[in-house]
């Protein structure tokens, strides 16, 4: 049984975690967070294929449960006045609960929280994991999956150096019973965009979860 680490606990860790387990390896997932992911990283997500992969492949995980669908492309001039829309046939989930339903497939006795891998070194025969609190993981297979500010990314490919593309992004949920049945009804099934000089403001619905995983 080929012993596998997944360095990075988010939702690209978990989905090559549930995968690399169907194929016959043991796997261990290490989050370098020391607190579940819920509530800390991201707000919507468009569901592309590489973000169902999973679910996708899956007949008992419910796809239509964890989503919302739009069927309108909305541009919202600067009187709140709806200038144009066409339809469309996008779905939008959240990161809560993209993340809190492909934990609760992988199970938590082999997801451990708070514990950053810091570096690696690789021969013949596998690869040894070295962790922030001085500990050693021994495996055949290391999966770098640690996100945008990528500890593997550094290491493995020192030269590459993240850049500023020019743009700001915020982000924000605002809760439905926050905003007027007008303006539900002008947002809900649809994604919204504003444009502005240099800038513009996009508005679609997510689901709320509010379980914690595990």
């Amino acid at each position: 049984m080929l012993k596998t680490v997944v360095m990075g606990g988010s939702l690209g860790g978990l989905t090559a975690a549930l995968f690399l387990r169907e194929t016959g390896c043991r796997v261990a997932v290490y989050e370098r967070s020391a607190t579940p992911l819920v509530g800390l990283v991201g707000a919507g997500i468009v569901l592309n294929p590489a973000t169902v992969r999973y679910f996708d492949s899956h007949s008992g995980a419910d796809i239509q449960s964890m989503s919302i669908s739009a069927r309108w492309v909305r541009y919202m001039d600067s009187h709140g006045t709806i200038a144009t829309a066409q339809p469309c046939a996008y779905r939008f989930s959240s990161y809560n609960a993209i993340y809190r339903a492909l934990l609760d497939e992988f199970g938590s006795n082999d997801y451990h929280l708070g514990a950053a891998i810091t570096g690696f070194d690789q021969d013949g025969q596998g690869v040894t994991a070295q962790f922030a609190d001085g500990r050693q993981q021994r495996c055949d297979l290391l999966v770098c999956a640690d996100g945008f500010g990528s500890t593997a990314r550094r290491l493995l490919l020192p030269e590459v150096q993240l850049g500023y593309a020019g743009y700001v992004a915020w982000r924000g949920i605002v809760s439905e019973s926050e905003v007027s049945a007008a303006t539900f009804a002008e947002l809900q099934e649809a994604i919204t965009y504003h444009l502005m000089p240099n800038s513009h403001v996009l508005v679609y619905p997510i689901p709320v979860m509010d379980r914690a995983p595990g």
